[in-house]
């Protein structure tokens, strides 16, 4: 054993070990350091084509040392960022001789891939500005990878990153062939049945005769399918199958019906609250906001914006990943010409702030603000609809006294069942004397330090 690579952060102690058993040359990541994951890649791939075009180790970490500090400043942040990336990398031992050449006689002709291929899917491509979650993302896969766990629940509020989280997962266990038949993946946002849901599922794992199956045939067709499959599947969004009345229980069956036919599928689910499958004990991974730190990584990568001023903007996005992408992607429009001061200054008016992320979100095409407010609003009670609408009447901060105030029962509430959106019953439309019949002032927060506008 001539050479060991050790990549993960933070990986120099066991490295050390390598070198105690004599291995001549040994790559690691420094002890107190981490290095972003596109960093890694970039290192990784110019170390290794130095090394097969007959270059000595010490010149092929050279090499991959100035790829890195050659990266983009959206990559790394900056080009100090870059030059501190670079150096995380050590080879060890220090004062050994590197200059041996591994690969001294590699044959001409092309090179030819001879990985193992890769199962199939059908999963969207990883995003490249995912940042954070490692320690969610192991424990997904620790969890899915055992035999104790058959369904992973990635629970949290709109806008924080579930879907990215749970993508990141599929592409992980998949590069690493954890599941030979497939990773696949459906789409449950504005599926209104489970039926629709098993034809969506049919159609992902690309089963024969989707379109010929009858109702009554498909969701034999798709347990049938699956009894023998080694497969992960991700459902993602599946709020609304799972929280309505008429479609929660029938959701659930269906998946205590797939674990049960298939022993060898695992289910990886999104939604904004855990779901209970009868005899199974699913992992329920809480996903909340972005550490500071990275949520001023994730605007920097998307955007050439000023640490100080990227601070700010996390703050005000609350470090929720689909308010930042919204902002990076306003601040690096070439036709918006938003500069960071002028970002900051509209979404310092608090009143303002939702108002302002929903039109860049519309410049940019992007509909997830009004999916995201959208999914919540509609999976509120009636009662609970008008009660978040009505409390839209205050401008700033307000207390249990003044919402209670507000939501007295006086009259019969405004018949908002019907609303498409929060945006659509709006409080200058209504009577003021309109009030929900009874909402009880215990059951409010004992504080509200922001309206829900």
């Amino acid at each position: 054993l001539q050479l060991v690579f050790v990549c993960p952060c933070h990986s120099q102690p066991a490295a050390n070990a390598f070198v105690r058993a004599g291995v001549p040359h040994v790559v690691a990541v420094r002890s107190t350091g981490q290095v972003l994951d596109q960093v890694a890649i970039c290192f990784t791939r110019h170390f290794y084509l130095s090394l097969f075009s007959g270059q000595s180790v010490a010149q092929a970490f050279d090499v991959a040392q100035a790829a890195v500090r050659a990266m983009p400043a959206s990559k790394v942040h900056s080009s100090t960022s870059a030059r501190r990336e670079s150096d995380q990398f050590v080879l060890l031992p220090p004062d050994a001789n590197h200059a041996q050449v591994v690969f001294p006689s590699l044959p001409h002709g092309e090179l030819r891939d001879a990985s193992r291929p890769l199962c199939d899917t059908n999963l969207p491509a990883l995003s490249e500005v995912f940042i954070g979650r490692q320690v969610l993302i192991q424990t997904a896969v620790r969890a899915l990878l055992s035999d104790r766990c058959r369904c992973v629940c990635v629970v949290g509020a709109g806008g924080i990153g579930k879907t990215a989280l749970a993508v990141g997962v599929a592409h992980y266990v998949r590069v690493r062939h954890a599941f030979r038949d497939g990773v696949f993946t459906v789409d449950a946002r504005g599926l209104g049945s489970v039926l629709q849901l098993c034809y969506a599922i049919a159609a992902a794992l690309r089963l024969p005769n989707v379109a010929t199956a009858s109702d009554l045939q498909i969701r034999e067709e798709l347990l049938g399918a699956l009894v023998t499959r080694s497969t992960l599947l991700l459902i993602d969004r599946c709020d609304l199958l799972s929280q309505q009345p008429d479609t929660a229980t029938a959701f659930v069956e269906l998946l205590s019906a797939l674990l049960r036919r298939a022993p060898r599928l695992q289910l990886l689910l999104t939604c904004r609250k855990a779901v209970g499958v009868p005899h199974e004990h699913p992992l329920a991974l809480p996903v909340t906001e972005l550490q500071p730190l990275e949520a001023v990584a994730l605007l920097r990568m998307m955007a050439p914006v000023p640490a100080s001023h990227a601070a700010l903007i996390a703050e005000l996005c609350g470090c929720m990943p689909l308010a930042l992408r919204l902002c990076g992607c306003a601040l690096s429009h070439s036709q918006l010409a938003l500069s960071p001061d002028a970002l900051i200054s509209k979404l310092q008016v608090e009143g303002h702030r939702l108002r302002e992320l929903r039109a860049f979100s519309a410049r940019s095409g992007d509909a997830s603000i009004e999916a995201t407010i959208g999914t919540s609003y509609h999976a509120l009670p009636p009662r609970l609809r008008y009660a978040f609408l009505a409390l839209c009447e205050f401008p700033g901060s307000f207390d249990e006294q003044a919402a209670a105030a507000l939501l007295s029962p006086r009259t019969e509430p405004l018949d908002c069942a019907s609303a498409d959106s929060p945006a659509e019953v709006s409080p200058s439309r209504r009577p003021a004397s309109s009030r929900p019949a009874s909402l009880p002032a215990s059951s409010l927060p004992a504080s509200h330090p922001a309206s829900p506008r």
